[in-house]
Formats: C-alpha cells, sequence, structure tokens
C-alpha cells in the first residue's frame, strides 16, 4: 500500500511541476528577432570584452553595471568551461513589469569543458534588461 501512495505522490508531484511552465513569448515579440539578438549577446560574452558587454545593456541601466566586476566575476568561469562550442537548448518565454512586456532567452550552451546557461531579457524595444549566466 505505500508503495501505492508513493507512486500515486509521485505522478501528482510530476504532473503539478509539468503544467507550472513559463509564461510564452509576449505577441510583440519575434521569436527568431530575440533568438538571434540573444546569441549575439552571448557572442560577446565569449570574447571577454567585459567593457562591450555593458554597452549592450539598455542606456539607462549601463551605469549601474560595472565592466571590472563582471570581468571579476564570469572571468573564472568562462576561463574555467573553456572554449565555446555551440548552443544546446533554447527557450523562449515573457514577463510583464512596470507596464512593459519583456522577451527572455534562456539558452543553454556547450562549452569545451562544462555548460553554462544564459537568461537574456529584452524590452518592446529589443534593447537588453537582463542578462545572467550560471
Amino acid at each position: 500500500m505505500k508503495k501505492i501512495v508513493s507512486i500515486f505522490t509521485l505522478i501528482v508531484l510530476i504532473l503539478s511541476l509539468t503544467s507550472c511552465g513559463n509564461p510564452p513569448l509576449p505577441d510583440e515579440f519575434n521569436a527568431d528577432e530575440v533568438t538571434t539578438a540573444a546569441k549575439e549577446v552571448i557572442d560577446v560574452v565569449n570574447t571577454k570584452d567585459y567593457v562591450a558587454i555593458v554597452k549592450l545593456f539598455r542606456d539607462d541601466l549601463e551605469p549601474e553595471i560595472d565592466a571590472g566586476e563582471l570581468e571579476e566575476v564570469w572571468g573564472p568561469v568562462l576561463d574555467t568551461a573553456g572554449d565555446f562550442i555551440d548552443y544546446t537548448d533554447i527557450e523562449l518565454t515573457g514577463a510583464e513589469n512596470e507596464d512593459m512586456n519583456y522577451g527572455t532567452v534562456i539558452i543553454e550552451c556547450e562549452y569545451e569543458y562544462d555548460n553554462l546557461i544564459y537568461t537574456i531579457s529584452f524590452d518592446e524595444n529589443m534593447e537588453m534588461a537582463g542578462l545572467y549566466m550560471k
């Protein structure tokens, strides 16, 4: 009986997790355009030109992001990951904040020694509003 209860509980858990997907990409965004823009951001990240990475952000966010801090945090991660190989998984999603919609691309990338996941958000003007790497 305990085995049946455990299996039932596991099935309910799996179903509840799979039904809680991310919201879709808002209608204002073109999936191909958002994906291409996100790949271009990753290409710049892979150059390790941290000043160029900061310049990719929306103008009002640039002063809040320090290239030296990015290098300090991301440099060792990118060095350890090795050379970029390919994009392995791409997911598009969206969000609304302060009366503006955002398109977000979650891209898993294969590197020589590791996989990295980037989450890149664009506002309705296709200006980068967020960049996260893990």
